[in-house]
C-alpha cells in the first residue's frame, strides 16, 4: 500500500518537452530532461514525427564524477570508462498527432568494487501535440537503487513549445513538474520539483543540428523520513549536443550533460541512483534507425 501511495504522489511531477523529447535513450529520470528527445526533429520542422512512423535505437553514457564520493558506489572518483549506461528506446507515432514511447537502461559496466544490477532504468512516455508549436506529455520510470537497496519511481507532467526565428536558428523549451519517491525497506520519503529548460537550436535543416541549453529545477515539496533524509536543492544542468540526419533511416547524435544533483559534503543533498542521483559529467553517443509506416505526413 505505501508503494501505490508513494506511487500516486509522484503523480504531480511533469516531462518537460517540445521539439526534443521523442527518440533519445531515456536512463534514469533524475538526470536532465534535455537529453531525451527526438533528435530528428532537430533538423526538421515538426514536433511529433510523421505518421505510422517510429524509430528504434540505443546509445552508450560515459560517466564522470569529480570529488569524494562519500562511498558512492565504493569509490572516491569515477573515471572515464568506469561507469558505462546503454539505452535503450523505441518509439511509434499515431497519426502524426501523438507519439508513444518505451525505453530502458543497462549497465554493462560498473567499477570491480561493486555489484549494481545490470538493469537500472525503464520508462513509458506518451506525448499529444495541441498545435505546430505546442505539446504535451506525460512519462513514467522506474528502476532499482544504489546497492540494491530498493528502488524510485517518478512520474512527469508538462508543456512544451517551439519557436523557429528562421530555418537555421530555433528556441525550443518547456516547464513540467516531477514527483519521486524512494522505496527503501520499509521508508518511502518523496519529493516533488518544478522545472524549466531552454535550448538554442542551430540546425541545417534535414542535414545536422547543433545546440546548448541550461535546466534549472526548483523543489517545491518533500516528505523525508527518519534513516532516509530528503533534502532537495535548487539544481541547474547544462547540455550541448548535436546530430547527423542527412541519411533518411538513421541519426547519429552526441550529447554532453553536466548533471547537478546536491552537495557531497551533505548526503541529504544527494540520491541513491546511480543516473543522476549525485554531480556528474555524462557523454553519450548513440544511432536511431528510422522506419516509415503508410501513412507519411506529420500534423505537429
Amino acid at each position: 500500500m505505501k508503494w501505490l501511495v508513494c506511487t500516486v504522489l509522484s503523480l504531480l511531477g511533469t516531462n518537460v518537452v517540445a521539439q526534443d523529447l521523442s527518440n533519445a535513450p531515456t536512463a534514469a529520470v533524475e538526470r536532465t530532461m534535455m537529453d531525451s528527445g527526438d533528435y530528428r526533429s532537430k533538423t526538421q520542422d515538426w514536433l511529433i514525427a510523421p505518421g505510422g512512423s517510429g524509430s528504434v535505437g540505443g546509445g552508450f553514457t560515459f560517466m564522470t564524477a569529480d570529488g569524494d564520493l562519500g562511498g558512492v558506489l565504493g569509490t572516491r572518483r569515477l573515471k572515464f570508462t568506469d561507469v558505462v549506461l546503454l539505452g535503450l528506446q523505441s518509439r511509434y507515432s499515431l497519426g502524426g498527432i501523438a507519439e508513444v514511447s518505451l525505453a530502458t537502461s543497462l549497465l554493462p559496466k560498473q567499477p570491480s568494487t561493486t555489484d549494481e544490477l545490470a538493469w537500472q532504468s525503464a520508462s513509458l512516455g506518451f506525448r499529444i501535440g495541441l498545435t505546430d508549436h505546442l505539446l504535451t506529455a506525460l512519462s513514467f520510470a522506474g528502476g532499482p537503487t544504489l546497492d540494491q537497496s530498493g528502488g524510485w519511481t517518478s512520474a512527469q507532467l508538462g508543456l512544451g513549445w517551439r519557436y523557429a526565428v528562421n530555418p537555421y536558428m530555433v528556441f525550443d523549451g518547456g516547464v513540467h513538474g516531477r514527483g519521486t519517491a524512494l522505496f527503501i525497506e520499509d521508508e518511502a520519503p518523496w519529493f516533488g520539483e518544478v522545472a524549466t529548460n531552454v535550448q538554442l537550436v542551430l540546425p541545417n535543416p534535414g542535414i545536422a543540428a547543433f545546440w546548448c541549453g541550461v535546466e534549472f529545477t526548483f523543489p517545491v515539496a518533500s516528505n523525508a523520513t527518519t534513516s532516509l533524509p530528503i533534502d532537495p536543492q535548487t539544481r541547474a544542468n547544462v547540455m550541448v549536443g548535436g546530430v547527423l540526419s542527412f541519411v533518411d533511416d538513421w541519426d547519429i547524435y552526441a550529447t554532453y550533460a553536466f548533471i547537478d544533483r546536491g552537495d557531497l559534503v551533505d548526503p541529504a543533498t544527494t540520491l541513491p541512483i546511480l543516473d543522476g542521483g549525485f554531480d556528474q559529467q555524462q557523454l553519450t553517443v548513440g544511432v536511431a534507425y528510422r522506419f516509415e509506416g503508410s501513412t507519411k505526413t506529420a500534423s505537429r
